[in-house]
């Protein structure tokens, strides 16, 4: 067995268009992209991964694999 024979890739594939607030993943997704942003906006961007990452079914998965 070589060193890296004991590790699972799980990709989680998620994008602001699978929001169901589509008003907001439009703001979002408006964004410029950068080193600096308001923060407003990096709390609206955190909030919206979060939701996404929770209805992400690969995301559940790899979260279960590791309890």
């Amino acid at each position: 067995m070589g060193a890296c024979d004991d590790f699972d890739i799980i990709v989680v594939d998620v994008s602001l268009g699978e929001l169901a607030d589509q008003v907001e993943g439009n703001y979002l997704k408006q964004l410029p992209t950068g080193f600096h942003l308001q923060p407003e906006d990096v709390d609206r961007l955190r909030n919206a991964a979060a939701k996404l990452l929770a209805q992400s079914a690969s995301f559940q998965s790899f979260i279960k694999q590791l309890r």
